[in-house]
């Protein structure tokens, strides 16, 4: 566990030193800069826009720049010969893949938060002006507790996909794959059970319902609306969304490490 740590500590400093996290901090910028901008547009409901435009400002940023950080390290490692140097030292395989796991996980957490930080004093200051809509303050730093689960999911995805092959482009596209599916699946199943969705093949609606069971369900961590207007908001059914989002992470990042573990370093 010790040599897992000291890999996520050095994935924490090489992602700070990427140039895809200063691209970032320049669209924070940005977006600091256009809070007073998106007030000025905004005619009612100041607070709950604001906050929308901020969680969805931290997940859209926070899902780029993970995605690409963690394939391009990764690939890095591989190309330039850096991981059969490490795999060469006293590290088990199995630490290297905690160890990045953890340090993009880490990483995550500091970016997300960093965002949310940074944007609440436009979203309070501007909720205080015009106090024509509550602004939830408990429920915007709790996204991104759900924020962070579907990140823990995708990272351990990623890291998959690597253990399987030693193409990057392979790697983003199965990982944008899991994105997607996970978060359209149960519109999906929905629509299977219209009267058009009953027409389809009897094989498509076995494809759809065992990939239903296989994927992971992102959308449960997709609770901005329910959090920027305070409905549908059930205390047990976020509890479990949140262990059913760990559990699931724990799941996939344990197939990785075995895949790992077999995989032929050239």
């Amino acid at each position: 566990m010790k040599r897992a740590l000291e890999i996520a500590k050095i994935t924490f400093k090489q992602a700070l030193r990427e140039r895809s996290f200063y691209i970032i901090l320049v669209l924070l910028l940005l977006a600091m800069i256009g809070m007073p901008v998106l007030y000025s547009f905004t005619m009612f409901e100041i607070p709950r826009i604001l906050t929308g435009f901020a969680l969805s400002f931290a997940n859209f940023v926070v899902l780029v720049l993970m995605l690409f950080l963690i394939l391009g390290l990764i690939q890095t490692d591989l190309e330039r010969k850096t991981l059969q140097y490490v795999i060469s030292l006293p590290i088990k395989r199995k630490d290297y893949v905690v160890g990045r796991f953890v340090g993009f996980w880490a990483f995550s957490a500091f970016l997300i938060y960093l965002v949310l930080l940074l944007l609440f004093p436009f979203i309070d200051y501007f909720s205080k002006v015009k106090p024509d809509a509550p602004f939830y303050v408990g429920y915007y730093f709790l996204y991104g507790i759900f924020l962070l689960v579907e990140i823990q999911i995708l990272v351990a995805f990623a890291l998959l996909f690597i253990s399987l092959t030693s193409r990057a482009i392979i790697s983003m596209f199965g990982v944008v794959g899991v994105y997607i599916v996970g978060h359209t699946m149960d519109e999906v199943v929905e629509f299977i059970r219209t009267r058009m969705g009953m027409q389809m093949p009897v094989f498509s609606k076995v494809v759809i319902s065992v990939a239903r069971y296989l994927f992971p369900n992102l959308a449960l961590f997709d609770v901005k609306t329910n959090f920027i207007y305070n409905v549908g908001i059930n205390p047990v059914f976020l509890i479990f969304s949140v262990i059913y989002g760990i559990l699931y992470g724990i799941i996939v990042l344990g197939i990785a490490v075995v895949l790992f573990e077999r995989k032929e370093i050239l």
